[in-house]
């Protein structure tokens, strides 16, 4: 007869296998907020609600800003910014322009193109603080983690810096 402790022995690598494979359970898929990777992106352009305009290209040596100052640009600044094109979408519905100022899209606080995609930044939502965004007929909701970016002024984008 097989005692308690060999048996507790027998079926802890079952339920460690159970439980770090979780059979049965769907992995949740992650939709990002474009199709678009951020190694195909070779021209940025970020207006501001104020009426900024900054405009990036991608060049054989590396980014560099068009407007307002022309020259070399913050590489790394703009490849953190570049992670926008895949960042989580967690929720999206169609947008019905009588609607669009609801979530501050109308007009939008800040409208970000990447080479020919816009996506327009409105509000907040005021349950879950995500980033209403418009893309392609489509509002997305998405962590704020790229606001910093979108706000920064012009001379954040230089290589030289502020």
């Amino acid at each position: 007869m097989i005692n308690k402790q060999r048996l507790l022995l027998l079926l802890l690598p079952l339920l460690v296998a159970i439980t770090w494979f979780q059979p049965g359970l769907d992995k949740p898929q992650i939709h990002p907020l474009t199709q678009l990777p951020a190694d195909r992106i070779n021209t940025i352009q970020i207006r501001k609600k104020s009426g900024t305009l900054i405009k990036l290209q991608r060049e054989s040596g590396g980014w560099m800003m068009q407007s307002p100052t022309p020259g070399a640009a913050n590489s790394q600044r703009i490849n953190e910014l570049l992670g926008i094109s895949q960042t989580e979408s967690h929720l999206s519905f169609p947008a019905e322009d009588e609607k669009l100022a609801e979530y501050g899209l109308s007009p939008p606080r800040i409208v970000l193109q990447l080479n020919e995609l816009q996506l327009l930044f409105g509000d907040n939502d005021p349950v879950y603080q995500r980033r209403y965004v418009k893309v392609a007929g489509q509002i997305h909701l998405i962590d704020d983690g790229f606001q910093h970016h979108l706000l920064a002024k012009p001379s954040a984008f230089s290589a030289t810096g502020e």
